[in-house]
């Protein structure tokens, strides 16, 4: 799974201070228990010593006297469990105790494979920064209300915005309840303020919330990221990876940003790195118009574009003006 490198830089934090958290505890118990207990004391001083003598006999490869010092360990370690029952506490009171005892707050399992706490970590934190850097926090389907688009039939559509807007809502949760429909892709076109960024972050929503890893970020401000990085450290980017491998990719307002040839050979690479390897994208864009895509990105990137998504269009009046002369008239 591919994570932004913000959110992977924060789990990794998060377990760090798991970690440091059940150590101080750890230290805690056993400072309390051993003034408790004072025969705990004598027993773990034991305890190290044969295992110092353990450490020199591995060394030697002596294999008897070796069996002989571990008997002697165990042998401490059950009247070390038994004084601790005695007094009242678990036999486990002096062990470390993880938040996660699958894997002990690594994140990862014996076997290599990624410890389910930390896909639940990783999918909060990508829930908590999509909320934050997107303009509409994370929206829901359930939010995304049809009573702003006028009922009217448009002329030039042979339908209304409200009709419109209904079926891109389907069509949105259909994508949504699929995902991952191998190399399925959208492109939500429209004026601003139509609802496309809402629907797109519904999409995100749901597909987080069934543990798959999403990425949304605004093309002006991931573009520039990339930028730096690149120039900072002269080769490919962390951000540009994680755009090419997460499960979703939403990459809102398109078109808004800065045109130039770093920044069209980045985008060139991340369309056709998901379209070869079949990684579901979300587009949207201010960008209307087919001749218009062609002018601003050439034909190459163009038709990746526009040949491997199904197309959205959006149309009506702005809603946020629309909310605000609402809230200006209550």
């Amino acid at each position: 799974m591919a994570y932004s490198e913000q959110v992977r830089r924060a789990a990794a934090d998060t377990l760090q201070r798991r970690r440091n958290r059940a150590k101080i505890r750890q230290e805690q118990t056993q400072r309390r228990l051993l003034a408790e207990i004072p025969a705990l004391a004598e027993n773990r001083q034991r305890v190290a010593a044969l295992g110092v003598e353990l450490l020199k006999l591995s060394l030697l490869q002596d294999q008897s006297a070796m069996k002989e010092i571990q008997a002697q360990i165990d042998q401490l370690g059950l009247e070390q469990a038994a004084m601790l029952r005695e007094a009242g506490y678990s036999a486990d009171a002096l062990e470390l105790k993880p938040y996660c005892p699958k894997c002990g707050d690594t994140g990862t399992l014996p076997n290599g494979e990624k410890c389910d706490c930390v896909r639940a970590l990783l999918q909060s934190l990508s829930l908590d920064e999509i909320a934050r850097i997107s303009p509409l926090g994370l929206s829901s389907f359930e939010d995304f209300s049809l009573d702003y688009y006028s009922a009217g039939i448009d002329a030039e559509y042979g339908m209304s915005p409200r009709e419109n807007a209904r079926d891109n809502l389907n069509r949105c949760r259909e994508f949504a309840a699929r995902f991952p429909a191998a190399g399925e892709n959208l492109l939500l076109l429209g004026d601003a303020g139509l609802g496309k960024t809402h629907l797109a972050l519904a999409i995100a929503r749901k597909v987080l919330e069934r543990g798959f890893d999403v990425i949304y970020c605004s093309a002006a401000s991931v573009f520039r990221q990339i930028e730096k990085e690149h120039f900072d450290g002269g080769h490919e980017t962390a951000t540009l990876d994680s755009l090419k491998r997460c499960e979703l990719l939403v990459l809102d307002d398109l078109g808004a940003e800065f045109n130039g040839p770093f920044v069209t050979s980045a985008l060139y690479d991340i369309i056709n790195t998901r379209i070869i390897e079949r990684r579901s994208t979300i587009y949207t864009s201010n960008i209307v118009e087919e001749s218009d895509f062609m002018r601003r990105y050439g034909e190459k990137i163009s038709s990746r574009l526009l040949g491997c998504c199904a197309i959205l269009p959006f149309w009506g009046e702005d809603i946020r003006k629309l909310k605000a002369a609402q809230s200006d008239n209550i």
